[in-house]
């Protein structure tokens, strides 16, 4: 995403119309008028304030496609540190996957497990945190393990689209779980085959330090198979203390099984900040039950539009008529609040995205924040807003100084995305359906504005 500052100010409104403006949020509170942008067609002569908004069509909504999302570490969420696996049906959305790889790196150097060195175990432990899909039937999961055959490294960026065939054999199987999730559970054990780990154990020169214990162990691929019914999505906690690769292990002074020399000992290989992770995503939308119509059709507009994390789709909004308002002089805009109504009883099984943003298209292609959300090298999100209101169900934005952008012809009128942050949509499953611009009482934009 590319980040562009903004030379405009947010605006204030002056204390000589306080009384104009409370007016009109009471007179927007009590109004059900299904409304899209201000009236644009007409500015009102004379020094006044007018806040004006009617139903015509000069916005216009569509779901596209996500190409891809950057889904290496570097862009997970900081309080969201998830590896997301697992996959589920969704009624409208298809089909959803989520697999993930990872390093896994010496709790210490110069490791050496002695003589008569045997393996009795190596279990590989996940923190479980959430699971998306539908509570009434997360359905079992079917989970595998490969060791990576390429390396991966922190100072590379991946995307969720990566051939993951290029990264792994699948002729060699690690481990192999099926499991029926649930929120009781806390730890996911996975035993892993330990016999392609005896002669890189036993060699300490392996062992040495984690530069060249990761050029000969690359690290690990765990994926789930595309269910047929319901699933869901796990989110681990890959950096927790609770998950790493445990090593129990026995040393035995003759041949086995002969009486070990020392009681059962352990190691464990970490999964930690140094790691290079990254999550991967799929998605069929045609298997669903009540698909989506149109997505990236630039000519038919649907009432309903879609937004999905896990680089799934997104929403692009149009201003249609707005350059009309470039052929009026001297207007300031007070306030601009988009707002986005979410599909009735559409999250009551599956939750939808707390958080969304915006991101307007520039010239050369790019997305770009939105000068509301970031001004000055600032970031103004209790200003900017985008957190879903479960009361109203929607979600609003503070868009001033993009309209103000937009009038004034210093930012490009090729309209904007709605879709989650990339850091969210990198560790979420979730999905939620909006009413567009054509749904009754949808999409719409309020604004107030002054003509000097």
């Amino acid at each position: 995403m590319v980040l562009m500052k903004s030379n405009y100010f947010i605006p204030k409104v002056l204390s000589s119309i306080l009384v104009i403006l409370g007016f009109s949020t009471f007179f927007f509170s009590s109004c059900n008028d299904d409304s899209g942008i201000i009236g644009i067609d007409i500015i009102p002569p004379g020094d006044q304030i007018m806040v004006h908004f009617d139903n015509t069509s000069d916005i216009s909504s569509r779901t596209v496609y996500v190409d891809s999302i950057r889904s290496d570490e570097s862009n997970f969420s900081s309080s969201r540190n998830y590896s997301l696996l697992g996959s589920y049906i969704d009624p409208v959305f298809g089909k959803t996957r989520a697999d993930f790889i990872t390093q896994v790196r010496l709790s210490s150097n110069l490791v050496d497990f002695g003589e008569d060195f045997y393996i009795d175990s190596l279990i590989l432990f996940l923190d479980l945190q959430t699971l998306y899909g539908d509570p009434r039937q997360y359905g079992s999961q079917e989970i595998s393990v490969y060791q990576l055959t390429d390396t991966i490294s922190k100072d590379e960026i991946y995307y969720s689209n990566l051939n993951i065939d290029d990264y792994y054999d699948d002729s060699q199987l690690l481990g192999h779980l099926n499991i029926k999730p649930s929120l009781g559970d806390s730890i996911i054990a996975i035993k892993i085959n330990p016999a392609p780990f005896v002669d890189l154990l036993s060699d300490t020169s392996n062992l040495v330090d984690n530069e060249t214990f990761l050029k000969i162990f690359k690290g690990l691929y765990i994926t789930t198979n595309q269910v047929d019914f319901v699933g869901s999505v796990m989110s681990f906690a890959l950096l927790s203390d609770y998950s790493r690769l445990r090593l129990y292990y026995h040393n035995y002074p003759g041949e086995f099984p002969l009486v070990p020399a020392t009681a059962s000992s352990k190691f464990d290989f970490l999964i930690n900040e140094n790691c290079a992770r990254v999550n991967l995503f799929y998605h069929d939308y045609e298997g669903a039950a009540n698909p989506i119509q149109n997505i990236n059709d630039t000519i038919a507009e649907d009432s309903l539009v879609y937004v999905q994390a896990m680089g799934g789709l997104k929403v692009k909004v149009d201003l249609n008529d707005i350059n009309k308002w470039q052929d009026s002089i001297g207007v300031v805009i007070n306030s601009a609040n988009l707002i986005v109504p979410v599909l009735d009883n559409s999250t009551d099984i599956f939750s939808p995205l707390q958080l969304l943003t915006l991101s307007y298209i520039n010239d050369n292609g790019d997305n770009v924040i939105f000068p509301d959300l970031f001004h000055n090298g600032a970031f103004f999100q209790d200003y900017f807003k985008g957190t879903y209101n479960s009361v109203l169900h929607a979600y609003e934005f503070n868009i001033a100084l993009y309209i103000q952008g937009l009038i004034d012809g210093s930012l490009p009128m090729h309209g904007f995305y709605i879709h989650p942050y990339s850091t969210e949509s990198t560790v979420l499953a979730n999905r939620t359906i909006l009413k567009g611009a054509k749904a009754t009482n949808g999409m719409r934009i309020h604004i107030t504005y002054m003509k000097l």
